[in-house]
């Protein structure tokens, strides 16, 4: 069998030509007896002036598919590498040399040059994606679009700041260019924020769990930022407010008193539909013990799906070594006074 060859295209040379034994055979051709070697060229050459493999071709048309032309594959692949430059005049994106229907012939593995079929076949929707970005309503209208999805992200500014996201945007719309943080802080956030909470809170008010995601970033002037995020149990996380602790001094119960506001905003007053708390670093609330509440538990009811923020040093309660269960109503009230009580 002659190498460089795609399965049809060796199905095609099966039923033309006879082949020998042999590191280097002869074969037979089928339809005109005539002697050939079994090479990619030589076959080529010999069936492309063979009358009688022409008239067989044109009596059994399904036996000889246009897409299985005899054409190997170290051809194709030498096409693709020598061919930088479009047709002339024909601005398609794909390698001169290279027609537009002839993709069922290409290597199945993808190469440099190969990767430019593929860009011409979004090049349609990209030009239409780039007369709408022209438009500045249709604009504006994508950027609104992208300052909810950092809100729905959760992640506030950091979606627009992070290279790989901006780039992942750039990839999917490549005439869109995100906004910069300072269009968003400028006006894009403010236009969608009333709309953006009220959905929230209608998603979350009829909701009896909630749970709350904490993540701390430092801004320029070394002062951490909280954003405080609401995740419906289950669902994903909304992005809710954000706390700057300035230059209080950094203690839990100093964090706690920013919290307890923030916290009986989103819960409507009902600390206790507050499942759990997730922290993207324990200096938001230093000397802190996270004391989760399962589900299943040996606790009442009434305090089976809940966790609290108990914080521990000399003065208040010392549950390092402590489970939940262990816990004693006294201890959860205490703890629910210090975090839910102004």
């Amino acid at each position: 069998m002659p190498r460089g060859y795609d399965h049809d295209i060796r199905k095609q040379v099966d039923m033309n030509v006879e082949q020998g034994d042999g590191s280097y055979p002869k074969g037979r051709c089928l339809h005109c007896d005539k002697i050939i070697a079994v090479t990619a060229s030589t076959i080529k050459r010999h069936l492309k002036g063979c009358h009688l493999y022409a008239k067989h071709r044109a009596e059994h048309p399904e036996l000889h598919p246009e897409s299985t032309e005899l054409t190997p594959r170290r051809s194709i692949n030498k096409a693709l590498s020598s061919a930088t430059t479009p047709t002339a005049g024909v601005a398609t994106g794909v390698p001169a040399g290279i027609a537009l229907g002839a993709s069922p012939g290409l290597p199945k593995a993808p190469t440099a040059k190969s990767t430019a079929l593929v860009h011409h076949a979004s090049s349609a929707a990209a030009a239409a994606a780039l007369s709408l970005a022209t438009d500045g309503g249709v604009l504006r209208a994508a950027h609104l679009q992208a300052a909810k999805a950092v809100y729905v992200a959760g992640q506030s500014f950091r979606l627009y700041a992070d290279p790989e996201q901006r780039e992942l945007l750039r990839l999917l719309n490549p005439a869109y260019r995100p906004p910069s943080e300072d269009e968003l802080a400028g006006e894009l956030l403010d236009a969608v924020h009333d709309d953006y909470m009220a959905r929230v809170r209608q998603t979350i008010d009829h909701l009896p769990w909630l749970n709350i995601n904490l993540e701390a970033v430092e801004n320029a002037g070394d002062e951490m930022v909280v954003n405080v995020c609401v995740n419906p149990a289950p669902g994903i996380s909304f992005y809710w407010t954000r706390l700057n602790t300035g230059d209080i001094e950094i203690t839990a119960s100093n964090r706690l008193r920013l919290l307890r506001p923030v916290l009986a905003d989103v819960t409507g007053g009902n600390p206790n539909r507050i499942m759990s708390y997730t922290m993207s670093t324990q200096r938001i609330l230093p000397e802190a013990n996270f004391v989760y509440c399962p589900i299943r538990n040996r606790l009442s009811a009434d305090r089976m799906q809940k966790l609290l923020f108990i914080y521990y040093n000399h003065r208040i309660l010392k549950l390092k070594q402590k489970s939940w269960p262990q816990l004693t109503e006294t201890e959860i009230e205490e703890a629910e006074n210090l975090l839910f009580q102004s």
